[in-house]
Protein backbone atom coordinates (compact mmCIF):
# COMPACT_ATOMS: atom_id res chain seq x y z
CA UNK A 1 0.00 0.00 0.00
CA UNK A 2 2.95 2.32 0.29
CA UNK A 3 4.60 1.69 -2.94
CA UNK A 4 3.73 5.20 -4.28
CA UNK A 5 4.89 6.77 -0.75
CA UNK A 6 8.33 7.97 -0.13
CA UNK A 7 9.77 9.50 2.65
CA UNK A 8 11.82 12.68 2.30
CA UNK A 9 14.77 12.70 4.92
CA UNK A 10 18.27 14.97 5.54
CA UNK A 11 21.13 13.16 4.95
CA UNK A 12 23.90 14.45 7.49
CA UNK A 13 26.84 13.11 5.61
CA UNK A 14 25.72 14.46 2.65
CA UNK A 15 24.25 17.40 4.08
CA UNK A 16 20.81 17.69 1.94
CA UNK A 17 17.44 16.07 1.55
CA UNK A 18 17.32 12.62 -0.04
CA UNK A 19 14.13 10.53 -1.44
CA UNK A 20 13.47 7.08 -0.46
CA UNK A 21 10.76 4.48 -0.33
CA UNK A 22 8.54 4.46 2.26
CA UNK A 23 9.22 1.03 2.66
CA UNK A 24 13.22 1.61 2.94
CA UNK A 25 14.71 0.75 6.57
CA UNK A 26 17.64 2.55 7.97
CA UNK A 27 20.01 0.43 6.84
CA UNK A 28 20.49 -1.08 10.08
CA UNK A 29 20.71 -4.67 10.60
CA UNK A 30 17.68 -6.40 12.14
CA UNK A 31 16.27 -2.76 12.58
CA UNK A 32 12.36 -2.48 13.16
CA UNK A 33 9.96 -0.43 11.54
CA UNK A 34 10.07 1.35 15.15
CA UNK A 35 13.34 1.82 15.04
CA UNK A 36 14.19 3.04 11.14
CA UNK A 37 15.14 6.57 10.12
CA UNK A 38 13.33 8.43 12.09
CA UNK A 39 15.03 7.13 15.23
CA UNK A 40 18.75 7.44 12.91
CA UNK A 41 21.24 10.20 12.31
CA UNK A 42 18.52 10.94 9.29
CA UNK A 43 15.39 12.65 10.18
CA UNK A 44 12.28 11.81 8.88
CA UNK A 45 11.00 15.41 7.39
CA UNK A 46 7.68 13.82 5.85
CA UNK A 47 5.56 11.72 3.45
CA UNK A 48 4.63 12.46 -0.20
CA UNK A 49 2.69 10.95 -2.87
CA UNK A 50 4.77 10.41 -6.48
CA UNK A 51 2.71 13.23 -8.13
CA UNK A 52 4.76 15.56 -5.27
CA UNK A 53 7.73 13.87 -5.95
CA UNK A 54 7.98 14.36 -9.72
CA UNK A 55 7.45 17.59 -9.08
CA UNK A 56 9.48 18.60 -6.67
CA UNK A 57 12.14 16.20 -8.14
CA UNK A 58 11.82 18.77 -11.70
CA UNK A 59 12.10 21.71 -9.85
CA UNK A 60 15.43 20.37 -8.30
CA UNK A 61 14.18 20.55 -4.53
CA UNK A 62 15.46 16.95 -3.56
CA UNK A 63 17.99 14.57 -4.94
CA UNK A 64 18.08 10.94 -5.06
CA UNK A 65 20.30 8.69 -3.45
CA UNK A 66 21.64 7.51 -6.87
CA UNK A 67 22.47 10.91 -7.85
CA UNK A 68 26.52 10.96 -9.35
CA UNK A 69 25.84 14.89 -9.58
CA UNK A 70 24.94 16.06 -5.93
CA UNK A 71 24.83 20.22 -5.77
CA UNK A 72 26.81 21.34 -2.07
CA UNK A 73 23.62 22.48 -0.55
CA UNK A 74 26.50 24.42 2.15
CA UNK A 75 27.53 26.37 -0.38
CA UNK A 76 26.14 30.10 -0.95
CA UNK A 77 22.44 29.69 -2.64
CA UNK A 78 23.92 31.89 -5.59
CA UNK A 79 26.43 29.25 -6.35
CA UNK A 80 23.96 25.83 -5.83
CA UNK A 81 22.90 24.31 -8.95
CA UNK A 82 19.88 23.03 -9.71
CA UNK A 83 20.26 18.65 -11.06
CA UNK A 84 17.43 17.17 -12.45
CA UNK A 85 16.78 14.54 -15.19
CA UNK A 86 16.01 15.17 -19.08
CA UNK A 87 13.20 13.74 -20.50
CA UNK A 88 14.88 10.41 -21.45
CA UNK A 89 16.80 10.30 -17.73
CA UNK A 90 20.12 11.93 -18.49
CA UNK A 91 21.43 14.11 -15.78
CA UNK A 92 21.06 17.25 -16.54
CA UNK A 93 22.50 20.89 -14.25
CA UNK A 94 20.70 24.09 -14.23
CA UNK A 95 23.41 26.10 -13.99
CA UNK A 96 23.73 29.10 -11.55
CA UNK A 97 23.41 32.93 -13.08
CA UNK A 98 26.91 34.12 -14.37
CA UNK A 99 28.18 36.99 -12.73
CA UNK A 100 29.17 40.07 -14.65
CA UNK A 101 31.89 38.61 -15.79
CA UNK A 102 29.96 35.69 -17.37
CA UNK A 103 31.18 33.07 -15.20
CA UNK A 104 28.54 30.32 -13.65
CA UNK A 105 30.25 29.29 -10.66
CA UNK A 106 28.30 26.21 -9.50
CA UNK A 107 29.60 23.54 -6.22
CA UNK A 108 29.23 20.22 -5.56
CA UNK A 109 29.55 17.34 -3.24
CA UNK A 110 30.16 15.14 -5.66
CA UNK A 111 30.67 15.00 -9.97
CA UNK A 112 30.44 11.84 -11.49
CA UNK A 113 29.47 11.23 -15.08
CA UNK A 114 28.35 7.77 -16.49
CA UNK A 115 27.99 6.21 -19.32
CA UNK A 116 24.41 8.14 -19.97
CA UNK A 117 26.55 11.56 -19.86
CA UNK A 118 25.36 14.74 -18.45
CA UNK A 119 23.88 18.06 -19.61
CA UNK A 120 25.04 21.77 -18.64
CA UNK A 121 21.84 23.86 -19.10
CA UNK A 122 23.21 27.12 -20.57
CA UNK A 123 19.78 28.12 -22.24
CA UNK A 124 17.14 30.62 -21.19
CA UNK A 125 14.65 28.71 -23.58
CA UNK A 126 13.77 25.24 -24.76
CA UNK A 127 16.56 23.77 -26.89
CA UNK A 128 17.47 21.08 -28.45
CA UNK A 129 20.08 18.59 -27.01
CA UNK A 130 22.54 15.36 -28.47
CA UNK A 131 22.65 13.82 -24.83
CA UNK A 132 19.10 14.50 -24.14
CA UNK A 133 16.81 15.27 -26.29
CA UNK A 134 15.03 18.28 -26.02
CA UNK A 135 15.25 20.10 -22.30
CA UNK A 136 13.27 23.04 -20.89
CA UNK A 137 15.23 26.35 -20.01
CA UNK A 138 17.00 26.95 -17.33
CA UNK A 139 15.28 29.75 -15.15
CA UNK A 140 18.42 30.42 -13.61
CA UNK A 141 19.25 32.36 -16.55
CA UNK A 142 17.07 35.11 -17.34
CA UNK A 143 19.36 37.54 -17.44
CA UNK A 144 21.87 35.95 -19.62
CA UNK A 145 23.64 32.82 -20.45
CA UNK A 146 27.23 32.10 -19.19
CA UNK A 147 30.61 32.36 -20.99
CA UNK A 148 32.44 30.09 -18.63
CA UNK A 149 30.80 27.44 -16.41
CA UNK A 150 33.23 26.76 -13.90
CA UNK A 151 31.97 23.27 -11.41
CA UNK A 152 33.70 23.06 -8.61
CA UNK A 153 33.51 19.55 -6.63
CA UNK A 154 34.56 19.39 -2.53
CA UNK A 155 34.90 15.52 -2.04
CA UNK A 156 37.32 13.43 -0.49
CA UNK A 157 37.27 11.10 -3.53
CA UNK A 158 38.10 12.03 -7.22
CA UNK A 159 35.45 13.14 -9.81
CA UNK A 160 34.84 9.95 -12.46
CA UNK A 161 34.13 11.08 -15.92
CA UNK A 162 32.78 8.11 -18.03
CA UNK A 163 30.46 9.78 -20.35
CA UNK A 164 30.56 12.98 -22.55
CA UNK A 165 29.34 16.48 -20.97
CA UNK A 166 27.30 18.35 -23.23
CA UNK A 167 26.69 22.13 -23.02
CA UNK A 168 22.84 23.18 -23.93
CA UNK A 169 22.57 26.31 -25.38
CA UNK A 170 25.02 29.13 -25.69
CA UNK A 171 28.25 27.59 -26.11
CA UNK A 172 30.95 27.82 -22.91
CA UNK A 173 34.36 26.89 -21.76
CA UNK A 174 33.75 24.05 -19.33
CA UNK A 175 35.67 24.26 -16.08
CA UNK A 176 35.60 20.69 -14.15
CA UNK A 177 37.77 21.29 -10.64
CA UNK A 178 38.45 19.05 -8.06
CA UNK A 179 41.46 19.11 -5.81
CA UNK A 180 41.57 15.52 -5.00
CA UNK A 181 41.63 14.18 -8.71
CA UNK A 182 39.84 13.95 -11.87
CA UNK A 183 39.19 10.01 -13.65
CA UNK A 184 38.10 10.25 -17.37
CA UNK A 185 36.92 7.07 -18.91
CA UNK A 186 35.22 7.42 -22.34
CA UNK A 187 34.85 11.35 -21.10
CA UNK A 188 34.76 14.51 -23.44
CA UNK A 189 32.95 17.64 -24.57
CA UNK A 190 30.16 18.87 -26.93
CA UNK A 191 29.27 22.33 -27.15
CA UNK A 192 32.34 23.39 -25.35
CA UNK A 193 34.46 25.87 -26.75
CA UNK A 194 37.02 25.08 -23.99
CA UNK A 195 37.53 22.30 -22.09
CA UNK A 196 39.66 22.55 -18.75
CA UNK A 197 40.33 19.85 -16.11
CA UNK A 198 42.21 20.90 -13.05
CA UNK A 199 43.18 19.62 -9.93
CA UNK A 200 43.28 23.43 -8.73
CA UNK A 201 41.48 25.50 -6.54
CA UNK A 202 39.37 28.25 -9.02
CA UNK A 203 40.71 32.00 -8.18
CA UNK A 204 37.98 34.91 -8.48
CA UNK A 205 38.12 38.33 -8.31
CA UNK A 206 35.13 40.46 -9.17
CA UNK A 207 32.95 37.74 -10.49
CA UNK A 208 35.86 36.88 -13.20
CA UNK A 209 38.27 33.36 -13.30
CA UNK A 210 41.08 34.35 -12.71
CA UNK A 211 43.29 30.98 -12.65
CA UNK A 212 44.04 28.04 -11.00
CA UNK A 213 46.07 26.75 -7.66
CA UNK A 214 47.28 23.26 -7.89
CA UNK A 215 48.60 22.24 -4.65
CA UNK A 216 47.55 18.15 -4.94
CA UNK A 217 45.67 15.78 -7.35
CA UNK A 218 46.22 13.92 -10.41
CA UNK A 219 43.90 13.73 -13.72
CA UNK A 220 44.10 10.19 -14.96
CA UNK A 221 42.73 9.21 -18.87
CA UNK A 222 42.08 5.82 -18.24
CA UNK A 223 39.88 3.20 -20.31
CA UNK A 224 37.79 4.69 -23.04
CA UNK A 225 40.04 7.33 -23.25
CA UNK A 226 39.15 11.00 -23.34
CA UNK A 227 37.71 13.14 -26.73
CA UNK A 228 38.12 16.84 -26.52
CA UNK A 229 38.88 17.07 -30.27
CA UNK A 230 35.00 19.29 -30.18
CA UNK A 231 36.89 21.76 -27.99
CA UNK A 232 38.94 24.41 -29.60
CA UNK A 233 41.47 24.16 -26.70
CA UNK A 234 41.84 21.62 -24.13
CA UNK A 235 43.36 22.15 -20.48
CA UNK A 236 44.95 20.01 -17.52
CA UNK A 237 46.31 21.41 -14.91
CA UNK A 238 47.05 19.19 -11.66
CA UNK A 239 50.28 17.95 -9.57
CA UNK A 240 50.89 15.20 -11.83
CA UNK A 241 48.96 13.34 -15.17
CA UNK A 242 48.80 10.03 -15.66
CA UNK A 243 47.46 8.85 -19.27
CA UNK A 244 46.43 5.19 -19.91
CA UNK A 245 44.24 5.65 -23.15
CA UNK A 246 43.63 7.59 -26.38
CA UNK A 247 43.29 11.10 -25.60
CA UNK A 248 42.04 13.52 -28.40
CA UNK A 249 42.20 17.61 -28.57
CA UNK A 250 42.64 20.28 -30.82
CA UNK A 251 45.07 22.55 -28.93
CA UNK A 252 46.22 20.29 -25.65
CA UNK A 253 48.38 22.00 -23.02
CA UNK A 254 48.82 19.87 -19.98
CA UNK A 255 50.56 21.41 -16.64
CA UNK A 256 52.21 19.85 -13.71
CA UNK A 257 53.43 20.72 -10.37
CA UNK A 258 52.44 22.57 -7.61
CA UNK A 259 51.51 26.07 -9.54
CA UNK A 260 49.62 28.78 -9.95
CA UNK A 261 48.14 29.24 -13.30
CA UNK A 262 46.59 31.65 -14.76
CA UNK A 263 42.99 31.14 -16.63
CA UNK A 264 44.20 31.59 -20.12
CA UNK A 265 47.23 28.63 -19.08
CA UNK A 266 49.91 30.92 -20.41
CA UNK A 267 51.17 32.18 -17.27
CA UNK A 268 52.89 29.59 -14.38
CA UNK A 269 54.03 30.73 -11.39
CA UNK A 270 56.03 27.68 -9.62
CA UNK A 271 55.11 27.28 -5.72
CA UNK A 272 57.43 25.79 -3.32
CA UNK A 273 58.49 22.07 -3.87
CA UNK A 274 57.46 19.58 -0.80
CA UNK A 275 59.55 16.20 -1.36
CA UNK A 276 56.94 14.69 1.00
CA UNK A 277 53.84 14.32 -1.35
CA UNK A 278 56.20 14.68 -4.40
CA UNK A 279 54.93 12.25 -7.58
CA UNK A 280 57.33 9.91 -8.95
CA UNK A 281 56.05 11.43 -12.55
CA UNK A 282 54.94 14.66 -13.64
CA UNK A 283 53.07 13.45 -16.79
CA UNK A 284 53.18 9.14 -17.14
CA UNK A 285 52.02 8.17 -20.93
CA UNK A 286 51.63 4.33 -20.42
CA UNK A 287 52.25 1.99 -23.54
CA UNK A 288 48.62 1.69 -24.15
CA UNK A 289 48.48 5.82 -23.92
CA UNK A 290 48.43 8.27 -26.05
CA UNK A 291 47.95 11.44 -26.89
CA UNK A 292 46.77 13.13 -30.02
CA UNK A 293 46.45 16.76 -31.07
CA UNK A 294 46.80 19.58 -33.48
CA UNK A 295 48.84 20.92 -30.88
CA UNK A 296 50.52 19.82 -27.72
CA UNK A 297 52.62 21.43 -25.21
CA UNK A 298 53.60 19.86 -21.67
CA UNK A 299 55.13 21.71 -18.83
CA UNK A 300 56.14 20.29 -15.87
CA UNK A 301 58.07 22.33 -13.16
CA UNK A 302 58.22 20.05 -10.16
CA UNK A 303 61.98 19.60 -9.68
CA UNK A 304 63.31 16.05 -9.80
CA UNK A 305 60.03 15.00 -11.16
CA UNK A 306 59.74 13.94 -14.87
CA UNK A 307 58.25 12.68 -17.93
CA UNK A 308 57.64 9.14 -19.22
CA UNK A 309 56.17 8.25 -22.86
CA UNK A 310 56.09 5.01 -23.34
CA UNK A 311 53.54 5.67 -25.89
CA UNK A 312 52.53 8.25 -28.16
CA UNK A 313 52.44 11.78 -28.52
CA UNK A 314 51.80 13.14 -32.24
CA UNK A 315 50.74 16.73 -32.97
CA UNK A 316 48.84 15.79 -36.57
CA UNK A 317 48.87 20.02 -37.22
CA UNK A 318 51.40 21.81 -35.31
CA UNK A 319 54.17 21.49 -32.60
CA UNK A 320 54.84 19.63 -29.85
CA UNK A 321 56.30 21.49 -27.08
CA UNK A 322 57.64 19.53 -23.65
CA UNK A 323 59.29 21.10 -20.73
CA UNK A 324 60.15 18.84 -17.56
CA UNK A 325 62.41 20.06 -14.50
CA UNK A 326 63.30 16.05 -14.34
CA UNK A 327 63.95 13.37 -16.41
CA UNK A 328 62.61 12.78 -19.49
CA UNK A 329 62.09 9.14 -20.84
CA UNK A 330 60.46 8.39 -24.54
CA UNK A 331 60.61 4.67 -25.28
CA UNK A 332 57.59 5.29 -27.69
CA UNK A 333 56.56 7.51 -30.00
CA UNK A 334 56.86 11.65 -30.75
CA UNK A 335 55.87 13.16 -33.98
CA UNK A 336 54.74 16.41 -34.95
CA UNK A 337 53.94 17.67 -38.27
CA UNK A 338 55.32 20.73 -37.36
CA UNK A 339 58.28 21.52 -34.98
CA UNK A 340 59.10 19.87 -31.56
CA UNK A 341 60.77 20.99 -28.81
CA UNK A 342 62.03 19.39 -25.80
CA UNK A 343 63.82 20.86 -22.82
CA UNK A 344 64.93 19.59 -19.40
CA UNK A 345 66.94 20.44 -16.30
CA UNK A 346 67.47 16.78 -15.86
CA UNK A 347 68.83 14.06 -18.45
CA UNK A 348 66.96 12.49 -20.62
CA UNK A 349 66.76 9.00 -22.37
CA UNK A 350 65.64 8.46 -25.84
CA UNK A 351 64.83 4.98 -26.91
CA UNK A 352 61.89 5.43 -29.11
CA UNK A 353 61.34 7.45 -31.88
CA UNK A 354 61.41 11.45 -31.88
CA UNK A 355 60.80 13.18 -34.98
CA UNK A 356 58.98 15.89 -36.60
CA UNK A 357 58.28 17.76 -40.11
CA UNK A 358 60.05 21.10 -39.50
CA UNK A 359 62.93 21.99 -36.75
CA UNK A 360 64.13 19.42 -33.79
CA UNK A 361 65.56 21.37 -30.44
CA UNK A 362 66.45 19.04 -27.65
CA UNK A 363 68.09 20.20 -24.13
CA UNK A 364 69.12 18.46 -21.51
CA UNK A 365 71.68 18.48 -18.86
CA UNK A 366 72.86 15.15 -20.28
CA UNK A 367 71.43 12.60 -23.22
CA UNK A 368 71.35 9.03 -24.43
CA UNK A 369 70.42 7.79 -27.03
CA UNK A 370 70.24 3.78 -27.87
CA UNK A 371 71.14 2.23 -30.61
CA UNK A 372 67.53 1.31 -31.66
CA UNK A 373 66.27 5.43 -31.23
CA UNK A 374 65.54 7.84 -33.88
CA UNK A 375 65.61 11.58 -33.30
CA UNK A 376 65.01 13.28 -36.55
CA UNK A 377 64.04 16.73 -38.39
CA UNK A 378 62.69 17.04 -41.82
CA UNK A 379 60.66 13.65 -42.41
CA UNK A 380 58.40 13.55 -44.40
CA UNK A 381 54.61 12.47 -43.80
CA UNK A 382 56.17 9.17 -45.93
CA UNK A 383 59.25 8.34 -43.34
CA UNK A 384 61.86 10.14 -45.86
CA UNK A 385 63.92 13.02 -44.98
CA UNK A 386 62.84 16.78 -46.67
CA UNK A 387 65.43 18.93 -48.14
CA UNK A 388 65.20 20.97 -44.92
CA UNK A 389 64.64 20.32 -40.91
CA UNK A 390 67.29 21.67 -38.80
CA UNK A 391 68.17 19.62 -35.78
CA UNK A 392 69.66 20.99 -32.47
CA UNK A 393 70.74 18.37 -29.81
CA UNK A 394 72.33 19.68 -26.48
CA UNK A 395 73.45 19.21 -23.47
CA UNK A 396 75.48 21.03 -20.44
CA UNK A 397 76.92 17.57 -19.96
CA UNK A 398 77.49 14.28 -21.26
CA UNK A 399 76.54 13.32 -24.82
CA UNK A 400 75.34 10.14 -26.06
CA UNK A 401 73.48 9.22 -29.16
CA UNK A 402 74.24 5.31 -30.62
CA UNK A 403 70.74 5.50 -33.22
CA UNK A 404 69.71 7.31 -35.89
CA UNK A 405 70.08 11.11 -35.36
CA UNK A 406 69.41 12.63 -38.82
CA UNK A 407 68.46 16.36 -40.03
CA UNK A 408 67.43 17.19 -44.14
CA UNK A 409 68.99 20.61 -43.19
CA UNK A 410 71.19 21.69 -40.19
CA UNK A 411 72.39 19.30 -37.62
CA UNK A 412 74.24 20.41 -34.49
CA UNK A 413 75.43 18.17 -31.77
CA UNK A 414 76.67 20.07 -28.79
CA UNK A 415 78.15 18.37 -25.26
CA UNK A 416 81.01 18.14 -22.66
CA UNK A 417 81.55 14.85 -24.74
CA UNK A 418 80.08 13.68 -27.57
CA UNK A 419 80.17 9.63 -27.93
CA UNK A 420 77.77 9.11 -31.48
CA UNK A 421 79.82 5.65 -31.64
CA UNK A 422 78.02 3.03 -33.79
CA UNK A 423 75.22 5.29 -35.13
CA UNK A 424 74.15 7.07 -38.19
CA UNK A 425 74.35 10.43 -37.98
CA UNK A 426 73.77 12.91 -40.75
CA UNK A 427 73.02 16.30 -41.80
CA UNK A 428 73.73 18.75 -44.50
CA UNK A 429 76.08 21.18 -42.46
CA UNK A 430 76.98 18.65 -39.45
CA UNK A 431 78.87 20.25 -36.45
CA UNK A 432 80.21 17.94 -33.67
CA UNK A 433 81.00 19.73 -30.72
CA UNK A 434 83.01 17.95 -27.66
CA UNK A 435 83.75 21.06 -25.74
CA UNK A 436 86.19 20.30 -23.41
CA UNK A 437 85.45 16.53 -23.44
CA UNK A 438 86.39 13.53 -26.31
CA UNK A 439 84.51 13.46 -29.52
CA UNK A 440 83.83 9.62 -30.25
CA UNK A 441 82.91 8.34 -34.10
CA UNK A 442 83.78 4.80 -33.63
CA UNK A 443 82.17 2.56 -35.85
CA UNK A 444 79.43 5.31 -36.72
CA UNK A 445 78.54 6.60 -40.06
CA UNK A 446 78.19 10.41 -40.25
CA UNK A 447 77.45 12.03 -43.32
CA UNK A 448 77.04 15.66 -44.85
CA UNK A 449 77.76 18.33 -47.58
CA UNK A 450 80.04 20.31 -44.83
CA UNK A 451 81.57 18.67 -41.38
CA UNK A 452 82.61 20.10 -38.42
CA UNK A 453 84.11 18.28 -35.66
CA UNK A 454 85.38 20.28 -32.49
CA UNK A 455 87.31 17.95 -29.59
CA UNK A 456 88.89 19.14 -26.17
CA UNK A 457 90.75 16.42 -26.00
CA UNK A 458 90.56 13.26 -28.60
CA UNK A 459 88.66 12.02 -31.35
CA UNK A 460 87.97 8.67 -32.13
CA UNK A 461 87.04 7.25 -35.27
CA UNK A 462 87.82 3.46 -35.49
CA UNK A 463 85.58 1.71 -37.93
CA UNK A 464 84.28 4.79 -38.45
CA UNK A 465 83.23 6.66 -41.83
CA UNK A 466 83.28 10.41 -41.43
CA UNK A 467 81.93 11.20 -45.08
CA UNK A 468 81.56 14.99 -46.65
CA UNK A 469 83.07 17.42 -48.91
CA UNK A 470 84.80 19.51 -46.21
CA UNK A 471 85.91 18.11 -43.33
CA UNK A 472 86.93 20.47 -40.69
CA UNK A 473 88.99 19.14 -37.35
CA UNK A 474 89.16 21.46 -34.70
CA UNK A 475 92.01 20.35 -31.74
CA UNK A 476 92.41 17.13 -32.14
CA UNK A 477 95.14 15.41 -29.81
CA UNK A 478 94.98 12.13 -31.30
CA UNK A 479 92.96 11.58 -34.65
CA UNK A 480 92.44 8.02 -36.45
CA UNK A 481 90.73 7.72 -39.98
CA UNK A 482 89.95 4.92 -41.53
CA UNK A 483 88.04 5.82 -44.38
CA UNK A 484 86.94 9.24 -45.31
CA UNK A 485 85.70 10.55 -48.73
CA UNK A 486 85.80 14.04 -48.02
CA UNK A 487 87.46 16.44 -50.70
CA UNK A 488 89.67 18.36 -47.67
CA UNK A 489 90.56 17.87 -44.37
CA UNK A 490 91.66 20.36 -42.19
CA UNK A 491 92.95 19.89 -39.01
CA UNK A 492 93.62 22.83 -36.03
CA UNK A 493 95.30 22.46 -32.95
Amino acid sequence: MNKNLYRIVFNKARGMLMVVADIARSGRAGSSRSSGIGHTHSQLIGKVSAISLSLWLAMGAVQTAQAAIVADAGAPKNQQPTVVNSANGTPQVNIQTPSGAGVSRNNYTQFDVDSKGAILNNSHKNVQTNLGGMVAGNPWLAKGEAKVILNEVSSRDPSKLNGMIEVAGKKAQVVIANPSGITCSGCGFINANRATLTTGQPQMKDGALTGFNVERGEVVVDGAGMDTSGADYTDIIARSVKVNAGLWAKDLKVTTGRNKVDAAHEVIEKGSDDPATRPQLAVDVASLGGMYAGKIRMVGTESGVGVRNAGAIGAQAGTVTLSADGRIENSGTLRASDSASLQTASDMNNSGVITAASNVRVNAASFTGSQQSVLAAGVKSDGKLADAGDLELSTSGQLSAHGQTLAGGDLSVRGQGVDVSGSQTQGKRLLLDGGAGDVNTASAKVNANEMTVRTGKLLNNAGGTLSAETINLQRPRTSVTRKATSSSVAATR
